[in-house]
């Protein structure tokens, strides 16, 4: 069994300690075969940690040693003393290695020489885990004396001390940017500090383990539930708890059949907020659907679920049904709120339901099963009629999660074995499926952002993954503290997400770089890094887009007439007559006619598709069609296309009647043109959220 692991800073190598032989087994992250096995320590190995470069590895054991290894090797370079050990860490330029454990200290050490450098003494308890601040100035520690210190690596001085916790802290790790400080404890909180001051930011109060987390529809709330019978709403804006919502003494109305099992303690597996975001959903081991109101924060009634363990919900878009599933049958049950009654009942499934989801219409259900190897079916339903639409196969392992994007066209699912598929639900095609280094991701859960160009998903390592939906690529990747997140959702701005797993966290992040202590940051751009933004919004990289989307957002005034000056400076259609001899020409016998016809319409790119279109829905020759098909196919992966879609991201982002406007105007093009086709699915979608 392991007890600690950790991946080397390129991702190639994983290493995990084991309790039981007491070696290090080092694996290639790609292949997932093993490399070597270092051996020497007597005990358990507590925590090992890899050097930035990758080089080094440190261990720490209850055997009372800390050692250095060579990854290459395996060899063993370096053995410090320390009495049971319990972690280690790299300072960030490498040449430092800290450690603490039994020992009321911390020891710090040379790696290049294996010269003690400095001991930084004040806990009273075991030291239980240490993190380097990101210019490796300062020293996190976190202890079983209930306190949280921060040092000056430097002068080894005590900078600030923290006693929030009620018991032994057991994790410390700074923010991306070093200007906070999260720990979490057996006293089953979670703390934020300011690094700077040890001042507590934002507390998230006593919590059980944490399997669901949602926000509201307006992303003013976060709501969470635990496995103590509690779901927990905080303001997102102050980290603050605004509610909690129990039941324990407060009488409901019961609709339905009571169940013949044994009902439990309310485990909350599953949230859903309804559409107006005046009534929370959730279910758990209980076999129990609540539904709470939330502007009185008093459950409204109990619908009782044939069997245990509703493991999955979903409100459908108007908000007057409710689809719950449960893990031990193979049947979805489908409620009618206004009465509290099942009004139907699909029971189709040959196996256990482990996912459901709307459509963003309402008229389809999707469910995945989970069943032996190899049989592991997505089934879309007709939700007025309760008939099969098609099955999605493809499979090999159960289904943990699906969702659809904000229009509909897309279906994303992630099964056990961490594979993320992409499906077309129109037609049920199977689009893409998300790899990274030739090997499956470990994704547990997933979502899409509300305009649905951001596929976000989770891995068993605690990494969140952004992708583009144009481009199949990777937009951003955040590495959490989290080893397992059980949940994720967006924000309705999809600026912001929220992440939770049973280790009693709720992580809520900035996807945008934009925001410094909770608020969103404006920013001012000149026309040259207009330019350069705007070149990023064509460019193939995926990430550097997604950060110029951002800048751009972040500086409408500066932005929008930027953007409109752009687009007016597209090509213009030629005349009717032009373009038909442009047409005509690809069919002439000379080859310098027919290449400069060619090259012409590359060159007209987006406005020369609705002729291009129109073209091929006629009678052509073969060799025509056959040049108009590599137009058309040259113009769906165009840099100008992706400039296209990205444009209208930002445009939707920054909100403004300005910018409203110039998404009005890009879709008063010619009906077939993709441009036009884009921006009013933009329009569409903003109409059926207000």
């Amino acid at each position: 069994m392991a007890e600690s692991l950790c991946f080397s800073p390129d991702g190639s190598v994983l290493a995990w300690g084991s309790r039981r032989t007491f070696s290090i087994h080092l694996w290639d992250a790609n292949t997932l075969r093993p490399l070597r096995k270092l051996s020497g320590h007597e005990d358990r190995v507590q925590s090992v940690a890899f050097s930035p470069d990758g080089r080094f590895l440190a261990s720490a054991s209850s055997d009372g040693t800390v050692r250095l290894w060579q990854v290459r090797t395996g060899k063993e370079i370096r053995q410090f003393s320390l009495a049971a050990a319990q972690a280690v860490a790299f300072s960030p330029d490498g040449k430092t290695v800290a450690a603490g454990g039994q020992e009321l200290e911390i020891k710090l050490w040379d790696v290049a020489s294996g010269k003690l450098q400095r001991s930084l003494r004040g806990h009273n308890n075991w030291v239980t885990g240490l993190a380097f601040s990101r210019d490796g100035k300062s020293l996190a520690a976190s202890g079983g004396d209930s306190t949280v210190r921060l040092w000056e690596v430097a002068t080894g001085k005590q900078l600030w001390k923290s006693e929030g916790h009620q018991g032994w802290v057991l994790t410390v790790a700074f923010s991306g940017d070093g200007k906070a400080l999260a720990s979490g404890g057996a006293d089953r909180t979670v703390r934020v500090w300011e690094a700077s001051s040890g001042k507590e930011l934002h507390p998230f109060g006593e919590l059980g383990a944490v399997e669901s987390v949602v926000f509201s529809p307006d992303g003013k709330t976060l709501a969470a539930g635990d496995d103590e019978e509690a779901i927990r709403l905080w303001d997102t804006a102050t980290g603050k708890q605004v509610r909690k919502l129990t039941e324990r003494e407060m009488a409901v109305k019961v609709i339905g059949k009571q169940s013949k099992q044994k009902r439990g303690q309310h485990h909350v597996r599953t949230l859903s907020y309804s559409p107006d975001g005046k009534t929370l959903a959730s279910a758990g081991g209980d076999g129990v659907v609540r539904l709470w109101d939330l502007p009185s924060g008093k459950p409204q009634r109990r619908l009782l679920a044939p069997r245990a363990w509703v493991n999955t919900l979903a409100f459908s878009p108007d908000g007057k049904t409710l689809a719950s599933a449960d893990y031990s049958s193979a049947a979805v049950n489908v409620w009618d709120l206004a009465t509290g009654q099942s009004v139907r009942q699909l029971q189709v499934h040959e196996y256990q339901i482990a996912a459901v989801a709307f459509s963003p219409d309402g008229k389809t259900l999707a469910t995945g099963e989970a069943g032996p190897r190899g049989r592991y079916p997505i089934r879309l339903w007709d939700t007025a009629t309760g008939k099969e639409i098609r099955s999605l196969t493809g499979h090999d392992y159960t289904i943990r999660s699906l969702a659809f994007s904000g229009d509909g066209e897309y279906l994303a699912s992630v099964t056990q074995d961490g594979a993320v598929f992409l499906w077309q639900a129109t037609t049920g095609r199977l689009l893409a499926r998300f790899r990274e280094r030739g090997r499956w991701l470990g994704a547990y859960s997933l979502a899409f952002a509300p305009d649905g160009r951001t596929l976000a998903a989770t891995d068993d390592r605690g990494t969140i993954r952004l992708w583009e939906m144009a481009t199949r690529k990777l937009r951003l990747q955040l590495l959490s503290t989290q080893q397992r997140i059980s949940c994720i959702a967006f924000s309705p701005d999809g600026r912001t997400l929220a992440t939770s797993s049973p280790d009693a966290t709720v992580l809520v992040w900035d996807v945008t770089g934009r925001r410094q202590d909770g608020k969103w940051v404006p920013a001012r751009l000149a026309e040259k890094e207009l330019k350069a933004l705007w070149s990023d919004l064509a460019g193939p990289d995926a990430a550097r887009a997604y950060r110029a989307c951002w800048r751009l957002a972040a500086a409408p005034k500066e932005a929008v007439p930027f953007v409109q000056g752009q687009l007016d400076l597209l090509p213009v259609p030629p005349s009717p007559e032009k373009l038909a001899k442009l047409l005509a020409d690809l069919d002439s016998a000379r080859f310098r006619v027919r290449n400069d016809a060619f090259q012409a319409l590359q060159k007209l790119g987006e406005a020369a598709e609705p002729a291009l279109r129109r073209e091929l829905k006629g009678k052509v020759s073969l060799e025509r069609r056959q040049r108009l098909e590599l137009l058309l196919q040259e113009l769906a992966s165009s840099p100008e296309r992706l400039r296209i879609l990205r444009t209208l991201e930002v445009l939707e982002q920054i909100n403004t009647p300005e910018a409203l406007q110039v998404i009005r105007r890009m879709g008063q093009g010619a009906p077939e043109a993709f441009r036009t086709q884009q921006a009013k699915s933009v329009l569409a979608r903003r109409f059926q959220q207000q």
